[in-house]
């Protein structure tokens, strides 16, 4: 991958990072200490407890004390690109915390400073007591880890301090942590809390750890866009698997099916056509449905409203906004128009702007779930034109980054995307053995091949 860890959370020299959470808090910390003694001096230290680190890990582990004169010039050394281990006691196990006023002590002397602000016992999700985490004043970054492997434990096997959480939600240790309680537990915001209210000031990033195969992706897709839609401007939310070495930033997506066509070439109303017992476009209803979006939205022409209404009846689909294209006789250009332009919500609110967008056709009858999810976090791990490839041919569907917008809203005619993915090599392809599942149907010989 191109950026490292402490890119993607844009820690600069002299940045004081506090990390909180569980699930991978102090994996993340040693991966960024490892990444930033590169380029600098790093110090390491806890305002909690914290297990002691292999040796292998650091270069000196200071161990403060008032009883000591020069003590900061006594215990340091003066080798550079070092990761030093800052803690006020010590045990068999575990380092004892520092304060403020001793922190400050030694600030001046290293590039970064990693704190772990709050412990877990090695539990995956962290449920605080009123007085965590301790998040000092000085930091001027505030990391939140969770682990999306939480997801289908018991309460009492993945939550530290169960009694806390199971008292506060009304829970039983024995209840299943899902989907909803992981989104719960991460919209009530405790990462950041602060004793002093000076929050705002800082930045601020969740990193959602952990996600090692597409449903967990998608998973993350669902927390993500919950969390976007808080108004948090100065949050933002990365997704990846420290095991896998992987960070990329959530971006928000929109879903657009496009089904404005006229089927000249096949003769017939190709949406119509059955595959599986449902038509073509219930299928490609039913696949953006099961995949979590920011956006999903439908383009169709005015003749096809009463046909749509009906296919989402009795809330099926209900994630998807029907969106009227008012001239489909101007070809695909006028599909893309109408599914790009921002909508306002029921409130009259514009909603957040999306930052890609992925266009579906509505004849894709073989196209898996698993190949969509693959192409966007394609897409998030590179942030370019991404698109499937199979031997010299290129497919839908395909994802543009929001930078296109403008060009996208230029196209005339029937041209569709393909103009502006023929002048420009900021492109991704992604690399398919066979061509089935994405072969759309436009002509009779592609409708007998669904048919058989």
């Amino acid at each position: 991958m191109d950026k490292k860890f402490y890119q993607m959370f844009q820690i600069k020299k002299n940045d004081i990072v506090s990390v909180t959470g569980g699930g991978g808090k102090t994996t993340l910390i040693f991966k960024l200490a490892e990444e930033l003694r590169e380029i600098g001096n790093v110090l390491i230290t806890t305002t909690t407890k914290m297990y002691i680190p292999d040796e292998s890990r650091y270069d000196n582990m200071i161990i403060y004390s008032d009883s000591l004169d020069n003590k900061i010039e006594n215990n340091l050394k003066e080798e550079k690109n070092k990761i030093d281990i800052l803690a006020k006691t010590k045990d068999k196990y575990k380092i004892q915390g520092i304060d403020e006023k001793i922190l400050k002590e030694y600030v001046s002397k290293y590039d970064y400073i990693l704190i772990e602000a709050d412990g877990a016992k090695e539990k995956i999700i962290k449920e605080w007591n009123l007085n965590e985490p301790v998040i000092l004043s000085i930091s001027n970054t505030i990391i939140g880890v969770t682990n999306i492997k939480a997801l289908g434990g018991k309460i009492k096997d993945v939550v530290h301090r169960k009694e806390i959480y199971c008292e506060r939600e009304f829970a039983d240790k024995e209840d299943i942590f899902d989907v909803e309680k992981m989104k719960k537990y991460l919209l009530t915001n405790k990462f950041f809390k602060e004793k002093e209210n000076n929050n705002f000031l800082k930045k601020k990033y969740i990193y959602i750890n952990g996600i090692e195969t597409l449903k967990e992706f998608n998973d993350a897709l669902l927390l993500s866009k919950a969390l976007q839609e808080r108004e948090e401007d100065n949050e933002k939310i990365l997704m990846g698997s420290l095991f896998k070495d992987e960070i990329y930033m959530y971006q928000r997506i929109s879903a657009i099916i496009m089904a404005s066509g006229f089927s000249r070439r096949l003769g017939q109303d190709k949406l119509l056509l059955e595959y599986n017992g449902k038509t073509l476009i219930e299928n490609m209803l039913k696949k953006i449905d099961k995949i979590y979006f920011y956006r999903k939205k439908i383009v169709i022409p005015i003749t096809k409203k009463t046909l749509i209404e009906n296919m989402m009846k009795n809330d099926r689909y209900k994630t998807i906004e029907v969106i009227i294209n008012e001239n489909p006789e101007k070809g695909q250009s006028n599909s893309i128009k109408a599914g790009i332009t921002e909508t306002i919500n029921e409130n009259k609110v514009l909603l957040k702007e999306v930052e890609g967008y992925m266009f579906f056709p509505s004849d894709q009858p073989f196209l898996k779930i698993e190949t969509i999810l693959l192409i966007m976090k394609q897409f998030l791990m590179n942030n370019k034109i991404t698109l499937p490839q199979v031997g010299i041919e290129e497919f839908s569907p395909v994802i543009f980054p929001q930078k296109y917008r403008e060009q996208l809203l230029e196209i005339v005619g029937d041209k569709g995307g393909k103009s502006i993915i023929k002048k420009d090599d900021f492109i991704d392809k992604i690399k398919f053995k066979t061509r089935e599942e994405f072969v759309d149907i436009d002509t009779e010989k592609e409708l007998k091949y669904l048919q058989n």
